[in-house]
C-alpha cells in the first residue's frame, strides 16, 4: 500500500489524470451542450478524445516506468542479497 502513496506524488500521474477529467469534463460540457441547444461544439468533439487518449497514454507510459523501476529495485535487491554472506 505505500506504493499508491508515491504515485499520488508522480507528476506523470497526476498529469495524466488531470488530462483525463479535462477530457471528462469537456465531453460531458459537450454533450450536455448538444442535448440541451442540438448543436455540437467542434472543439469539444475534438479535444474530449484527444485529452483522455493522451491522459491514458500518459498514465501507461508512468505505470510502465514504474513497474521497470521496482523490477530494477528487486534486482538490485536480489544481487545485494547474494553479495553478503551469511
Amino acid at each position: 500500500m505505500a506504493d499508491d502513496g508515491n504515485r499520488k506524488k508522480d507528476p506523470e500521474t497526476a498529469d495524466a489524470r488531470t488530462l483525463i477529467l479535462g477530457g471528462l469534463g469537456i465531453g460531458a460540457f459537450g454533450l450536455v451542450s448538444a442535448a440541451i441547444g442540438a448543436a455540437v461544439c467542434p472543439v469539444c468533439v475534438v479535444a474530449a478524445p484527444a485529452l483522455i487518449g493522451v491522459g491514458a497514454y500518459k498514465r501507461w507510459k508512468a505505470g510502465k516506468a514504474s513497474a521497470e523501476e521496482l523490477e530494477s529495485s528487486r534486482a538490485r535487491a536480489g544481487s545485494d542479497e547474494e553479495e553478503t554472506p551469511s
